[in-house]
């Protein structure tokens, strides 16, 4: 078989994200993997480890005819550390991880965020929280509620900030803060979550629900106090839609006048979290919606967090019988139904995921790029940045 020839600046984060996504990969087996001259492979490697982002982790069995014994390569997680933010109007969470996406830190802060204010708040946090990160950091990741353009930065709509018109965020908080900085939608944050916890699975089509119990709105702001959003991955990749909006949810069982997502009363909504029964009604509502998504589309995985409630358990049973309920033939049904491991911290980690799949993903050959393009090599040049401190 012949070869393929791509040019190096191509093959770099081609062999990058392929010792990411497999730990332990070998010199010649990224050479079969991706079709490449063995010798450019081996230069390239070289050039990551004397970098200081790959690194040699063991020597693996020579081959029964003899020959090397292969050297296992991994990506060196401390080389730089990963900010995760979740907004909330009252509230932030903030995740900071290292390059395999292990936790190194997490906090919980109080604020009062709107759109008067929203970069000057983040700006703040950042540079207060940049101090103590005891890792270089690489890049930034924001989730809130809203309708997103995480393309080229631009809010909406987001009810919890109040935003109806579009919010340029981008150009924003560049004035403000020099790491390369992206925004995303709480719950499609929490795709990219499970697609870096999960990336050695290849996970290829799932649903994440963030389902959030807001009663301070109900009083501030006359809403439902329900929030559900839907992180929704098909082949792969986080899916937008044609305007950014998949994701966005209306039970189909609520009325047009309904003042909520759900056919559920305001006083029921607001007793959600206390009265079982009523806790019982809301997720066998939202599973008869959710089930059709699934059996429709062949959705292998539904991942679940948000708000915890004393009747948690209540949840995966209830998604199980619906799914199955819903399906038209004999043989079961199969889509795994879980709780997100990262649970109440799953849009902040998440946040992190996404700045992972950037910094290890492969560039554009487009001709024209977007903000998120121009974002992403903003990110391969603070990389770089960082090399060349590290070798001073």
């Amino acid at each position: 078989m012949r070869h393929i020839s791509i040019d190096n600046t191509v093959n770099i984060p081609r062999i990058l994200r392929t010792i990411w996504l497999n730990k332990g990969i070998s010199r010649i087996e990224i050479a079969k993997m991706l079709d490449i001259d063995k010798s450019t492979v081996t230069n390239i490697v070289t050039k990551l480890i004397n970098a200081g982002i790959v690194k040699s982790i063991a020597e693996g069995q020579a081959s029964p005819v003899g020959g090397r014994k292969p050297i296992h390569l991994a990506i060196k997680k401390d080389f730089g550390s990963i900010l995760g933010f979740e907004i909330q109007p009252d509230s932030y969470k903030v995740v900071i991880t290292n390059l395999e996406g292990e936790i190194i830190d997490s906090k919980f802060g109080k604020f009062n965020i709107s759109k008067d204010n929203f970069i000057e708040e983040i700006t703040k946090i950042i540079k207060n929280i940049n101090k103590k990160i005891p890792l270089p950091l690489i890049g930034i990741g924001i989730g809130l509620s809203g309708i997103i353009n995480s393309d080229n930065g631009i809010i909406y709509k987001s009810i919890p900030l109040d935003i109806f018109n579009n919010f340029n965020f981008y150009e924003e908080i560049n004035k403000k803060i020099d790491t390369p900085i992206f925004i995303e939608n709480d719950a499609n944050c929490c795709a990219w979550g499970e697609l870096s916890i999960h990336k050695n699975e290849k996970l290829k089509n799932f649903i994440f629900l963030l389902i959030e119990f807001r009663e301070k709105e109900v009083i501030k702001k006359g809403l439902g106090g329900i929030a559900v959003g839907l992180g929704i991955v098909l082949e792969g990749k986080v899916y937008y839609g044609s305007n950014y909006s998949a994701g966005e949810f209306r039970s189909i069982f609520t009325t047009p006048s309904g003042f909520n997502q759900f056919s559920l009363t305001k006083e029921e909504i607001i007793k959600i979290t206390k009265n079982k029964n009523i806790f019982i009604k809301f997720i066998k509502e939202l599973s008869k919606n959710i089930a059709l998504i699934v059996n429709t589309l062949g959705i292998s995985h539904l991942f679940y967090a948000g708000t915890k409630t004393d009747f948690q358990d209540e949840i995966t049973p209830i998604f199980m019988q619906t799914i199955k309920d819903n399906w038209s033939y004999k043989n079961q049904i199969n889509c795994i139904i879980k709780e997100s491991t990262m649970h109440d911290m799953a849009v902040a980690y998440g946040a992190c995921g996404m700045i992972l799949e950037r910094v290890f993903s492969i560039p554009s050959t487009s001709i024209t790029a977007d903000q998120n393009e121009l974002a992403r090599n903003n990110i391969i040049n603070n990389i770089q940045s960082i090399i060349a401190m590290n070798k001073s």
